[in-house]
């Protein structure tokens, strides 16, 4: 929905972005949250520096195990 401006679910080219915030044990992470106004439909999008912070946040919390 992000890249196409076009609800996967219900084929509307309705969707609005906004500002959102994924909670994890390790951390926050700011993200964009887009949200189909016809149906209601939803994604989550993290930016790519954010993937890797996270990643190596959950790294150092697994003793560096994968």
């Amino acid at each position: 929905m992000k890249n196409s401006k076009v609800c996967p679910k219900c084929g509307a080219s309705d969707p609005e972005r906004t500002k959102s915030f994924l909670m994890k044990s390790w951390g926050a992470v700011e993200v964009e949250q887009w949200c189909c106004l016809s149906c209601g439909y939803s994604e989550l999008w993290m930016p790519e520096d954010e993937i890797e912070s996270l990643t190596e946040k959950r790294r150092k919390r697994l003793g560096g195990k994968e």
